[in-house]
């Protein structure tokens, strides 16, 4: 094997290394959601971040973080980063129908391709009565 061939190998998996997470999440309108991307390790130093957008280069950063756990400017989204576990998780509150969409979770890689995973929200509204007609059948 040639000297360039393994550094293409290893070139191709720094810059393609895995992050993975749901590809679908459903939500209550005025209730919560908790979503949890996995990664590679080796980007325990790398800031993560989850966006919004259809598109995986023009989604809108919504949270990001370098330390362990961060909150978005209206408290609604928090990511906290387990680096010795490679787990990112994403805890979205007072779900509007606003929010359903696509999402990415990603890591910043600053001049490379960032590694991002799409996951999709759904929302439902509750249906009314729904916790009554529970409760007769019990």
């Amino acid at each position: 094997m040639s000297f360039s061939f393994l550094l293409s190998i290893v070139f191709l998996s720094a810059t393609h290394a895995s992050i993975s997470g749901p590809e679908e999440k459903t939500a209550q309108m005025g209730g919560s959601v908790e979503i949890k991307c996995r990664y590679d390790t080796y980007f325990r130093d790398y800031q993560k971040y989850w966006c919004k957008g259809y598109y995986r280069k023009h989604c809108t950063v919504l949270v990001q973080t370098n330390g362990p756990e961060r909150k978005s400017h209206d408290n609604r989204i928090k990511i906290t980063a387990d680096n010795a576990k490679g787990q990112l998780t994403v805890h979205m509150n007072q779900i509007t129908a606003n929010d359903k969409g696509w999402y990415w979770c990603g890591i910043n890689r600053p001049h490379i391709k960032d590694p991002m995973s799409p996951v999709q929200l759904k929302v439902y509204e509750s249906r009314k009565g729904y916790t009554k007609d529970k409760e007769r059948l019990r």
